[in-house]
């Protein structure tokens, strides 16, 4: 018998060096167009555009929400934001449903996670099923004289030469250099040479006063988005940096790699700048990219959610072999879609969200003051949810009249339609989650802790 299991031992280890580990990138807050690949923009991603020009590119890959907390918990959990409870700021999904990593871990894979971005905090659930997991200080506390950087390169390298060798692995990583306030240095490429650091800095300061005033500041606006550019570059070069001591760890023919953003922003459309309220396409529509997989490159024009990340990944590592969500379609011939693509927002001040104030929430005060200067067309108060089957995508407000758009002809949201294609509205509508999040249990998300305070308020967030 020993000898049999013996024998069998080097047999095993082959079978799992023969198993794909997984590399998960977030760049954090990078819209589809910022993505030179995208054909909108050039040469901010020259690392993403390499592996979308040997893999698959998806042209039209949707966000589960606007911001990081219900977007991220859709890619590990498969379900929709409604379902997990993570539209209301600060509310914890641990224990609630099984995780990406929790299900890769149980099919025998070391798991790891590294990010930037405070909110995916172990308070909140996103550890849940990583042997590791590192919440790094975020990039912008370093430039406002926070704590030095710990390279996220550094910090996955680090891992990948302590674990075992013979066994897969599942990295997840948040690279948040594209999050606001953006970086602010002589060498972005973006710059023309006149503009001086200074009125690039007050640009940065003031932007937070123009979530409905951009009328009449379109030159800082321009200047904000060529920041913007700048971080993303950035964001990419970190991802080279963080690919090249993965692949040093695991070659490439066993090696896949998953690039996407959890949301974008705003930089004027519908008025307004950032993230934090509403589902324009500057906001849901963002890059997704494989690279590893078997078979030719290819471009993938459905339209596809983030959050069949996790179906995607189970079905790579043989993890957990039913449950939510498909893989996403790896030939442009792959059938479409079984249901629309839908993304949920709710508003911080909305009666649902009141009902149950979590423990960590955007401040009602600063969220009013935000919104002083909008007028009614501008649409910033209100829950709302999105449904996209192309051309199409329905926005439907709580208590107000939908929005309609033919995103083949109007891919910006200039146009709205619902008045003139009332039979499109209708189909559209039986594809939406209802409005609030039913069933979830009312308790309170564990207080957050000082540092963990800081992080958020140096991103914008404010929290008692």
């Amino acid at each position: 018998m020993l000898s049999l299991l013996l024998a069998a031992g080097p047999a095993v280890a082959a079978a799992e060096r023969a198993r794909p580990s997984v590399l998960l990138v977030v760049l954090d807050t990078v819209r589809a167009d910022a993505v030179s690949a995208y054909g909108h923009v050039d040469g901010t991603t020259p690392v993403l555009d390499e592996l979308a020009r040997t893999g698959i590119r998806y042209q039209r890959a949707y966000a589960a929400g606007s911001w990081t907390v219900p977007s991220h918990a859709a890619m590990f959990t498969g379900l929709r934001p409604s379902v997990t409870g993570t539209l209301r700021a600060g509310t914890s999904f641990a224990g609630r449903h099984r995780t990406l990593a929790t299900a890769v871990m149980l099919a025998g894979y070391d798991t790891a996670g590294f990010s930037e971005n405070p909110w995916l905090s172990e308070e909140l659930g996103f550890h849940e099923g990583f042997a590791r997991f590192e919440n790094l200080a975020a990039p912008q506390l370093w430039r406002d004289g926070g704590p030095p950087p710990r390279d996220l390169a550094d910090r996955v390298g680090t891992w990948l030469s302590r674990r075992d060798p013979t066994r897969p692995f599942f990295v997840f990583v948040n690279i948040m250099d594209a999050h606001d306030p953006y970086p602010v240095s002589t060498d972005n490429p973006f710059l023309a040479p006149w503009v001086s650091l200074d009125d690039a800095q007050r640009a940065v300061e003031e932007h937070g006063g123009l979530r409905c005033a951009t009328d009449g500041r379109e030159d800082d606006i321009a200047l904000l988005r060529r920041l913007y550019l700048h971080g993303v570059q950035l964001a990419d070069q970190k991802l080279g940096r963080v690919l090249d001591v993965v692949r040093r760890q695991r070659p490439d023919d066993a090696l896949r790699v998953i690039v996407l953003s959890d949301h974008g922003e705003h930089f004027g459309e519908r008025r307004r700048i950032v993230h934090d309220v509403g589902l324009s396409e500057a906001l849901i529509h963002v890059p997704l990219v494989i690279h590893g997989v078997p078979g030719p490159p290819a471009v993938i024009d459905q339209p596809v959610p983030t959050a069949d990340v996790f179906g995607t990944v189970v079905a790579w590592t043989g993890a957990w072999a039913s449950g939510p969500g498909r893989p996403l379609p790896t030939r442009p011939d792959a059938p479409g879609p079984a249901s629309p693509v839908v993304a949920e927002y709710e508003d911080p001040l909305s009666d649902v969200l009141r009902l149950e104030p979590p423990a960590t929430i955007l401040h009602e005060t600063l969220v009013r003051e935000q919104r002083l200067l909008c007028r009614p067309e501008d649409r910033a108060d209100g829950s709302r949810r999105a449904v996209i089957a192309f051309p199409y995508k329905l926005i439907a407000f709580e208590g107000q009249p939908p929005e309609l758009y033919d995103l083949g002809a109007d891919p910006t949201e200039r146009h709205d339609l619902a008045a003139t294609h009332p039979e499109v509205v209708r189909r559209l509508f039986g594809a939406l989650p209802p409005f609030g999040t039913p069933g979830l249990p009312r308790t309170s998300t564990p207080p957050v802790d000082a540092r963990r305070s800081e992080q958020l308020r140096a991103l914008g967030y404010v929290v008692p």
